[in-house]
C-alpha cells in the first residue's frame, strides 16, 4: 500500500515573546517558524539586557529547549523545532560581556558563556590578527580598577570578566621593509630590505641600462612626505577660507562682492582638495645620489631616459615636444601655441627629471624636463590674491600640476 501525503496549509500559532525583548507580547505565525522568525516580530533582543547566548523555549512551564545563536552566526547551526499554541520564547538575562578593539577581526562586544572565560575563549570570537604581539586588558575587580599589558601568550590563560576591555596590539616592529622600483630598471620590482638599509645599498644590486636609464636622476616617492604635503595644502585652503568669511564688509555692493569671492574660493578649494600630492624626495643633483635611509613603502624612481620635453598648464596646445638645446623656455611655449590669456607668463615652473621644481626660466631647459605654466590671478576680483597664488605653487610643486 502507498500513502501519498500533501502539505497544502502550515498549522497557526500563538506564540509568546518575554524578558529582555524589545516588544514583549503574544505573536502569531506558524508552527514550522523559527525562532528567530519571532524575535524579529518582536524587534529583536535588547542588546544592552537581552542575552543571545540563552534563549529558552517554555512549553507547559517546562524547557524543551535552549538556543546559543552564537552558534548560529558561527556555524548556521539551529535546533529543529516545531512550536505549539502558547510557547514561550524567553530571552534570558545578558551574561557577563567583554569588549574588543584593536587588531583583531571582529572589533565588539561578545558575551561569555560562564561569568569567567579566559583569553584563548575569547580569541575564538574575536579572530586577532597574525600581527599582534601583546595584548591590554581594563576591566574592575573586588580590588579596584585595573590596568594590564601582557604578551599574546601569557593572555590566553588570562582569566577575563564581566565589563572587560581587551585591546590587541602589535607591539613587535618588523625589522624589513617592502620597497618598490619604479622606471628603468632590470630585474624584481619589489626588494624586502633590512629596515636600517640606506639607498646606495640597494641600488647596487639593482642592475640598468646605461642607455635606457636616467640614474642621476632618481627620485623616491614617499607616503609621509605625500601626507606633509596634503596638511601643508590644507592648512593653507583653511587660511584662505578664513580669511575671505571673515573679511568685513563697509557697505551694501562691497558685501556683494565679498559673497561672489567666497563662491569662488569654495569652488577652488573644493578642487584643490581633490589633489593628491606625490610625495617626492628629491635624493638626486649634480651627478650625486643622496644616501638617505629608506622607508617602509618607499618607491623608487629611476627615469627613463628622454629626448622630450612637456609643456602643460595655461598654454594653448599643451603637448610633447622633441629637446632642442639651442632653445629656450620661450620656443617650447611658442611651439606649445603660447600662453593663454589667464597665464602668469613672468613665473614658469620647470619640473626637471630628478623632481625638482625650479622657477628660475633663465636656467637652460634639459631632457626630461616639464614646463608647468601657472595661471594669473586677477587682482580686482580677488582679495586673497597672496593666498591663492601660494596654494597654486604649493600644488605645482606636490602634485606637478597646474591647478587654475
Amino acid at each position: 500500500m502507498n500513502v501519498y501525503v500533501n502539505l497544502l496549509t502550515s498549522t497557526p500559532v500563538s506564540v509568546f515573546l518575554s524578558g529582555p525583548v524589545i516588544r514583549p507580547g503574544q505573536y502569531a505565525g506558524m508552527a514550522s517558524d523559527s525562532v528567530l522568525y519571532f524575535l524579529k516580530r518582536a524587534g529583536g533582543i535588547d542588546s544592552i539586557r537581552g542575552s543571545y547566548r540563552e534563549i529558552q523555549i517554555v512549553r507547559n512551564n517546562q524547557v524543551i529547549e535552549s538556543i546559543d545563536l552564537y552558534d548560529f552566526v558561527r556555524t548556521g547551526s539551529m535546533p529543529k523545532l516545531s512550536f505549539k499554541d502558547g510557547d514561550v520564547i524567553l530571552v534570558k538575562p545578558q551574561k557577563a560581556a567583554v569588549t574588543v578593539a584593536g587588531g583583531a577581526r571582529n572589533p565588539f562586544r561578545f558575551e561569555l558563556e560562564t561569568e569567567v572565560a579566559n583569553g584563548v575563549k575569547l580569541t575564538e570570537y574575536a579572530r586577532p590578527l597574525a600581527k599582534v604581539s601583546h595584548v591590554g586588558v581594563i576591566g574592575n575587580r573586588a580590588t579596584g580598577p585595573f590596568s594590564l599589558y601582557m604578551p599574546y601568550e601569557e593572555f590566553k590563560n588570562f582569566n577575563l570578566q564581566d565589563g572587560d576591555k581587551v585591546i590587541f596590539n602589535d607591539d613587535l616592529h618588523a625589522q624589513v621593509i617592502d620597497v618598490q622600483l619604479m622606471g628603468s630598471y632590470l630585474g624584481p620590482s619589489y626588494f624586502a630590505v633590512n629596515k636600517t638599509t640606506r639607498l646606495h645599498e640597494l641600488l647596487n644590486h639593482v642592475p640598468v641600462e646605461e642607455q635606457l636609464a636616467d640614474f642621476d636622476s632618481i627620485y623616491i616617492l614617499r607616503e609621509s612626505v605625500a601626507q606633509k604635503q596634503k596638511e601643508m595644502i590644507e592648512e593653507s585652503l583653511n587660511r584662505l577660507e578664513r580669511s575671505v568669511f571673515t573679511a568685513p564688509a563697509s557697505s551694501d555692493g562691497e558685501a556683494r562682492i565679498r559673497a561672489q569671492e567666497a563662491q569662488m574660493v569654495m569652488q577652488f578649494t573644493e578642487r584643490a582638495r581633490r589633489i593628491e600630492p606625490l610625495g617626492k624626495v628629491i635624493v638626486a643633483e649634480g651627478g650625486n645620489i643622496a644616501n638617505i635611509r629608506l622607508e617602509q613603502g618607499d618607491k623608487i624612481v629611476i627615469p627613463y631616459k628622454t629626448d622630450l620635453i612637456h609643456i602643460s598648464g595655461e598654454v594653448l596646445m599643451p603637448q610633447a615636444v622633441v629637446f632642442n638645446p639651442n632653445a629656450k623656455i620661450d620656443d617650447y611655449i611658442a611651439w606649445a601655441g603660447g600662453f593663454t590669456d589667464r597665464a602668469e607668463d613672468t613665473r614658469i615652473a620647470v619640473v626637471r627629471a630628478n623632481g625638482l621644481v625650479e622657477f628660475d626660466s633663465d636656467k637652460p631647459i634639459r631632457q626630461g624636463d616639464q614646463i608647468l605654466v601657472l595661471p594669473k590671478i586677477d587682482t580686482k576680483t580677488m582679495q586673497a590674491v597672496k593666498d591663492i597664488t601660494q596654494i597654486i605653487y604649493q600644488i605645482a610643486v606636490a602634485a606637478n600640476v597646474v591647478l587654475d
